[in-house]
């Protein structure tokens, strides 16, 4: 179950970095709220997901 929160925080934080752009500096509001919600759910699956697994094979899949 682990891997799963992983892969969705992974998911979040693709999202929110494709959104950060399209955000123009935070200009465009709609934009600007997925990054914010984007990065926020990705580091609360982080959070549960290192509860789980051990920072070395996090930070291996993270960083491949």
């Amino acid at each position: 179950m682990a891997y799963l929160y992983l892969a969705i925080a992974i998911i979040c934080e693709v999202v929110a970095t494709s959104a950060l752009k399209a955000s123009a500096e935070f200009t465009k509001l709609f934009p600007g709220i997925i990054v914010a919600l984007g990065f926020g759910f990705s580091l609360n699956f982080i959070g549960i997901t290192l509860r789980s697994i051990p920072l070395g094979v996090f930070s291996k899949t993270i960083n491949h």
